[in-house]
């Protein structure tokens, strides 16, 4: 069943549990899939820092701020998360 992610402990639950799933592909041989969820972990943590990084400030966000933070430019993540 799919749980929305809420929070950021969500995020890195999910995050955990998919680089837990790309280990599993690894260690059967499909390098592809594994390679994809890991990738996709990435993602999810970066998503996770951001929202970290968010309650470290009191600063407001500006207007695109969340549209920016909805893609899949794992460069773009680092630099929003502050890392």
């Amino acid at each position: 069943m799919f749980t929305k992610i809420k929070t950021r402990a969500d995020y890195r639950q999910l995050a955990e549990l998919r680089l837990e799933e790309a280990e599993l592909l690894l260690q059967a041989g499909k390098w592809c899939g594994a390679y994809y969820l890991a990738g996709y972990a990435v993602e999810i943590g970066l998503k996770a820092c951001i929202i970290g990084h968010l309650l470290r400030t009191d600063a407001f966000p500006s207007k695109s701020f969340s549209n920016d933070c909805f893609t899949h430019d794992l460069q773009k993540l680092v630099e929003i998360a502050g890392l």
